[in-house]
Order: C-alpha cells, then sequence, then structure tokens
C-alpha cells in the first residue's frame, strides 16, 4: 500500500478514482488530539485488501500522469468503502453522477444502518452528496 488512496499491483502504483486520502505521513487532529490520519488511511486500506484479488478498472491517467483506476475486491468498491469508512473524502463527479459508486454508496449506508452503525451514516451522507 502506498497510502489511503493509491495501491501497488504488480509494480504499477494506481491513485482510486473519485476519493482523496490523507498522505501516509499525514498528521490531523481528533478530538483536539493529533491523530495519525494518513497511516491509519493507509494501513485500513491494507487490511481491506488483505492479499485478496484486485480488480481495477482503467480509467485513464490524471493530469500528473498517473493512472487512476476504479478498483474492487470481491465485497465491493475500495474507493466508496475508504469513504464510508471517513478515511477519505470523496471527489468523484464533479457535476456527473458515478451510477456504479452511487449504488455502492447506498449499498454500505444501507448496510451501516441494518448493523446501527451510526458513526459511519455522516461519512456516507456527505460522500452521497458529493456523488
Amino acid at each position: 500500500m502506498i497510502d489511503g488512496d493509491t495501491v501497488e499491483i504488480r509494480g504499477w502504483r494506481i491513485r482510486l478514482h473519485g476519493i482523496d486520502a490523507p498522505e501516509s505521513r499525514q498528521l490531523c487532529r481528533r478530538n483536539g488530539k493529533p491523530w495519525q490520519c494518513g497511516k491509519d488511511a493507509a494501513n485500513a486500506l491494507a487490511r481491506k485488501i488483505a492479499r485478496r484479488p484486485v480488480r481495477c478498472e482503467d480509467l485513464g491517467r490524471d493530469r500528473y500522469d498517473r493512472i487512476i483506476g476504479r478498483c474492487t475486491v470481491a465485497d465491493g468498491d475500495l474507493g466508496a468503502w475508504m469513504v464510508s469508512q471517513g478515511l477519505a473524502l470523496a471527489t468523484w463527479g464533479r457535476g456527473r453522477r458515478e451510477p456504479e459508486l452511487v449504488a455502492e454508496l447506498q449499498r454500505l449506508r444501507s448496510e451501516a444502518e441494518r448493523l446501527s452503525l451510526t458513526t459511519a451514516l455522516p461519512a456516507l451522507d456527505q460522500a452521497l452528496k458529493a456523488a
């Protein structure tokens, strides 16, 4: 794992489409205290993948010539999952809806409600609004 929004697969670095996560060395504040948000985001993404096959759809290159991809594991879109965990911000859309990501976020929100994971709901609502 490079950081919370970039994976490396067979030597290729792929930036996850539609999200922005803290850099791996970035510090944030939570409850007034320093928090290693970048490290936590990268570690969470690594645990989510956990040696499972990752499939990425190549969506082209960004303005910095990085590969942009929509990446998934068996149980869903990695970018949407990072947003649902509050570890990344949704940046997709910019005026156009991304149907697959919206559907995945709606699925994650329903699952969070079913499991009474109320702390995940604000991040999911924010992501759905941005999508």
